[in-house]
């Protein structure tokens, strides 16, 4: 499927949370802290409702002024084997995992239900993802694509797969490019646009 230029509604002003939606967030997520935590996770979660006003302040500013707060964009990253028995010596045998804030994690959460719900409307998006959304997985996509083959065999007809794995597919992915396809493609402009460009 060819993306579509997007003619639909634009997502240019990011709704604020509600200290409901922050609190139950909060609640929903594990206690473990990452090491560029000022405050600890447990203590978020245990006052979670004093956290959520406060957290609700800092989406509304940060939504507002389209710019992802600088302070929580450090990481603590950690390497990890990609497979035992692989050459510790040689750095490409790692992957890097990045452990935000709590605070960062949150603010991202906010973010990803306002832009999943847009996207999903959005005449380009492809209705067969499975990656990336709730309620779908690589079993999804596995039934799907048995689905589609044992249907074309019924009907007698042939089934072509074809399959592609990028090394490092996330090391490839263009900014400015990504940034081009979710204005055009999928409508996000102004505050939004600009809060992403940030992040």
């Amino acid at each position: 499927m060819s993306d579509v230029h997007h003619t639909g509604q634009l997502l240019s002003d990011l709704q604020p949370p509600t200290v409901d939606e922050v609190c139950k967030l909060i609640n929903a997520m594990p206690a473990k802290s990452s090491v560029v935590d000022s405050i600890p996770t447990s203590v978020i979660k245990s006052t979670a409702d004093i956290f959520g006003k406060l957290i609700v302040r800092l989406a509304t500013l940060s939504f507002n002024e389209g710019n992802f707060p600088s302070r929580y964009k450090a990481a603590s990253v950690t390497l990890l084997i990609k497979k035992k028995g692989l050459d510790r010596d040689d750095p490409a045998n790692f992957r890097p995992i990045s452990n935000l804030h709590t605070i960062s994690r949150i603010l991202e959460r906010i973010l990803m239900s306002r832009l999943v719900a847009h996207v999903e409307r959005s005449p380009s998006f492809n209705r067969y993802q499975s990656a990336y959304r709730k309620g779908y997985s690589t079993e999804t996509a596995i039934t799907r694509l048995l689905n589609d083959t044992y249907c074309n065999a019924d009907n007698k007809a042939r089934t072509l797969l074809l399959q592609l794995d990028l090394y490092a597919a996330f090391d490839t992915i263009d900014i400015e490019t990504l940034l081009n396809r979710v204005e055009h493609t999928f409508g996000i402009s102004g505050c939004a646009l600009r809060w992403l460009k940030s992040y």
